[in-house]
Parts: C-alpha cells; sequence; structure tokens
C-alpha cells in the first residue's frame, strides 16, 4: 500500500511540474520553444530517475507497483487534460488554477 501512495505522489508531483512548466513556457513565446519543452521533459524525466533510484534504497517499497502506480496516474491525469483541452471545455480548471 505504501508503494501505490508513493507512486502517486510522484505522479502528481511530476504531473503539476510538467503543467506549471508549459505554463510558464507559452508565457515567454518567442523562437526555441520546442527546443525548451524537449529540454524540460528530459530535465524532469532525469528527475523522475533520481528520485526513483533513491527509493529503491528504501525498502519498504515495492519498486514495480510505484513505477507501474505512477505511470498509470500520470497517464490518467494528461488524458483528463488532453480530454478537455479537445472537447473544448476550459483546461484551466482547478489543476492550471492551483498553479497560478
Amino acid at each position: 500500500m505504501v508503494s501505490v501512495a508513493v507512486g502517486l505522489m510522484v505522479a502528481v508531483a511530476y504531473y503539476f511540474s510538467s503543467v506549471r512548466f508549459q505554463i510558464w513556457l507559452s508565457s515567454r513565446g518567442g523562437r526555441g520553444l520546442a527546443y525548451l519543452s524537449v529540454a524540460g521533459f528530459f530535465g524532469r524525466l532525469m528527475l523522475v530517475g533520481i528520485i526513483f533510484y533513491g527509493l529503491t534504497l528504501w525498502n519498504m517499497i515495492n519498486m514495480v507497483v510505484t513505477s507501474i502506480t505512477f505511470a498509470i496516474a500520470f497517464t490518467v491525469f494528461s488524458g483528463i487534460f488532453i480530454y478537455r483541452l479537445m472537447s473544448g471545455g476550459d483546461s484551466s480548471g482547478p489543476t492550471v488554477q492551483l498553479l497560478h
């Protein structure tokens, strides 16, 4: 159960950092936005890798369960955001409002 909770917490943190970084990029405008977006993705990916490596040192965590929970939760969060964006709904709902 601890593994699932840790996976959810990492997924929520990763999702909010992803959204926050994209909001920051879109407000800046200009050239090279795609490069900065890709660099931000790889930076967050490296940070999650370091966090997962640190979690492997904690014996109470089952890393397979934690990783699967992270992947499923982040996919669900992203899917909901993309669905709201594509359906013409307000994509700046509670998720994005928390970040401003």
